[in-house]
Parts: structure tokens; sequence; C-alpha cells
């Protein structure tokens, strides 16, 4: 099977809080570009 030469992007819900700051840092350090989504902006910019 063929590789893609670059790595898709990944959006999920939830990634201000404990589990999902680790999981973005986690993607992030392999490569991956992210988009994090939360219930407020100011835990958002964070």
């Amino acid at each position: 099977m063929d590789m893609p030469d670059a790595l898709p992007s990944i959006g999920y819900v939830g990634g201000t809080g404990p589990a999902g700051s680790a999981l973005a840092v986690r993607l992030a350090s392999v490569g991956y570009a992210g988009c994090i989504g939360s219930r407020t902006k100011e835990r958002g910019v964070q």
C-alpha cells in the first residue's frame, strides 16, 4: 500500500482538558496538524 506524502489534519473536541491536551501534544509530535475545539474561547486560545 502506498503511503501519502503528508499526514492528514485532525479536528477534535475536548482538546483543552487533560486527556485532550495530551492527545494534541502526542499527535503534533508525530507530525499531524490539528484543530482543537473548546466550549470556551479562553481555554481554546491557551
